[in-house]
């Protein structure tokens, strides 16, 4: 039931900065990350959604080295997306440990607290889907720690 409060703040954030955003491509994104939680949230085609949120993904990655002209930026970004893509990756082929693997989700969490929060004017275009990818890595987070705590080994 948490991971709904922090998808559903995900989409809230998406949905208030996607006016801000100037960048088309960095809008798309923020459009496809907000349906593929839309459609999780609803428990509507769960499979499509996972598919939509690793594409949405792969796209950021795409993003940093196509638009972002910074290393320490593009570092930025990619530090709190490739973790998300690993742990989703590990999720949607129920590979054994999964929730062991996804306490690396705290790499994005503290790099966007961080990194992103301390310096928002330069991520201008890309908060709205690092936010969106922020929340869901902290949804992650709590529900791998909660995991951990009630498996009985």
């Amino acid at each position: 039931m948490v991971y709904k409060v922090f998808h559903g703040l995900a989409v809230l954030f998406g949905l208030m900065l996607l006016p801000q955003t100037k960048d088309t491509f960095a809008r798309a994104i923020i459009v496809l990350q907000i349906a593929a939680i839309g459609l999780a949230l609803f428990g509507y085609f769960v499979s499509l959604a996972m598919i939509l949120l690793a594409i949405s993904t792969l796209l950021i990655v795409l993003y940093a080295f196509i638009r972002m002209r910074h290393n320490a930026q593009r570092a930025v970004v990619l530090l709190i997306a490739v973790p998300d893509l690993l742990v989703l990756a590990h999720a949607m082929n129920h590979w054994p440990g999964a929730h062991l693997f996804a306490l690396l989700m705290i790499i994005p969490v503290l790099v966007y607290v961080f990194g992103v929060l301390r310096d928002r004017a330069a991520y201008k275009n890309e908060v709205g889907f690092l936010t969106i990818l922020f929340y869901s890595s902290i949804s992650t987070l709590v529900h791998a720690v909660g995991e951990i705590i009630s498996s009985p080994e």
